[in-house]
């Protein structure tokens, strides 16, 4: 059992305002019996007590809203720009600073195409449909996938 700082807080928060709450009635019900005078001292003491209860009970408000805000937005990189579609068969030129994965991802997407006759919009709906079912992965994998898929088929 894993321990939560957050809730042992709130826990302690609340017994302290449950002692808080029982002083008071204390105090109150001896106040109330004549057994206390009424004085300053008795009034700055039942004042208190009743403040910090509204405090505590304030901060477990605060607690309760923490554990229940949603967590924050994940940073989710934006989308590559695509370039026009061309003819199925014309290499793009790279690009001076252009990493071998992006050349990897370009013989992979050639190799698919070739496969279908040339067909690149079929090539990317079925890459679209993988992307869909498995859905955090890296561009390569879904090519690679989609490579397999078409292999198996033709079985």
């Amino acid at each position: 059992m894993r321990f939560n700082r957050l809730i042992f807080i709130a826990t302690l928060i609340l017994c302290i305002a449950i002692f808080a709450a029982v002083t008071l009635g204390y105090l109150l019900s001896h106040l109330i019996r004549g057994f206390l005078p009424v004085d300053i001292l008795t009034f700055l003491i039942a004042l208190f007590l009743l403040v910090a209860i509204v405090l505590l009970i304030y901060g477990l408000f605060l607690f309760n809203r923490r554990q229940q805000s949603p967590p924050p937005p994940l940073i989710v990189p934006p989308e590559p720009i695509e370039l026009p579609v061309e003819a199925p068969f014309i290499r793009r030129r790279k690009i001076p600073g252009q990493s071998s994965q992006n050349s990897d991802e370009s013989e992979l997407q050639s190799q698919l195409i070739s496969m279908l006759a040339g067909d690149r919009a079929a090539a990317e709906r079925l890459v679209n449909r993988i992307k869909q079912n498995h859905p955090g992965r890296a561009e390569n994998w879904y090519w690679q996938r989609a490579i397999e898929q078409v292999k198996r088929d033709r079985l």
